[in-house]
């Protein structure tokens, strides 16, 4: 807590003395001498601060993290958990979340608190500098990294499947499409493959001896694809939107999202 003390964390002033406009946190100076008897203890040290709108109570845990929420941060070791109600007369929302007690500089405590107070921050406004600052150190926050990696997976997906093979269908052509499909699937009883491809606005599907078509819309694949189906392949049992939409992405051909079987590359 002692770098949390370096961000303007101070003692001596009552949270009912105040003023709304705050934009300091209090925290007791005998803070860090409190928690260090008690690493021992299963037990917990409350004091209140008052931020602006942001009424909160920081909490050293000793052990155990009694958060409901699965996606909270969860180390180890003692944390710094917050818990309080932000109500600016227009919005009124609950602060739970944790953090840890062994911050090694003021950058990566504010760092820390940036990230957690981030959807809060326009009711919090005007920002003390050092929470600015610790805004663009994220970098510090291992939960920041975690979810700056998975949008970026998202968008890498995105992408992906924009530029993938695909090509459009009217729902009720691909009604007909899928009747004809589980008629002629019926005649195989085992894994099966089957050649598919898109161009000139016919979609088709080839089996050993015989061939589907329907009429579509889109790019011209670049190449038919090899497709491994099995008897229980089976096309989606209802289309929800008025193009069903057909592509080759992530190594299956889908229809409607639903994947009909493996591509052999």
């Amino acid at each position: 807590m002692a770098c949390l003390r370096q961000l303007g964390f101070s003692s001596g002033i009552a949270d009912d003395q105040r003023p709304s406009t705050s934009n300091d946190i209090l925290v007791p100076a005998t803070w860090r001498q409190q928690h260090a008897a008690l690493q021992r203890q299963s037990t917990t040290i409350s004091y209140r601060f008052r931020y602006g709108y942001l009424y909160a109570t920081p909490t050293i845990l000793t052990s155990g993290i009694p958060i409901s929420d699965p996606s909270c941060f969860r180390p180890d070791g003692p944390v710094v958990l917050i818990n309080g109600t932000l109500n600016t007369g227009n919005t009124l929302a609950s602060v739970n979340f944790a953090i840890p007690d062994n911050l090694q500089s003021p950058l990566e405590a504010a760092a820390w608190l940036a990230f957690e107070l981030d959807d809060y921050k326009k009711e919090l406004e005007p920002l003390p500098s050092w929470l600015m600052e610790g805004a663009e150190h994220w970098d510090l926050v291992p939960p920041a990294v975690k979810k700056k990696e998975l949008i970026q997976r998202i968008e890498e997906r995105v992408k992906a499947y924009q530029v993938c093979p695909k090509c459009f269908i009217d729902r009720d052509y691909a009604r007909l499409f899928r009747t004809k499909f589980r008629h002629t699937q019926s005649e195989f009883t085992e894994c099966t493959s089957i050649v598919v491809g898109y161009s000139d606005r016919i979609f088709s599907i080839n089996f050993a001896n015989s061939k589907i078509e329907v009429i579509a819309s889109g790019e011209n694949w670049p190449l038919p694809y090899q497709v491994e189906i099995t008897d229980n392949s089976r096309l989606p049992p209802k289309f929800m939107e008025p193009e069903v939409t057909v592509c080759k992405f992530e190594g299956y051909l889908q229809f409607d999202g639903q994947r009909l079987g493996r591509v052999s590359e």
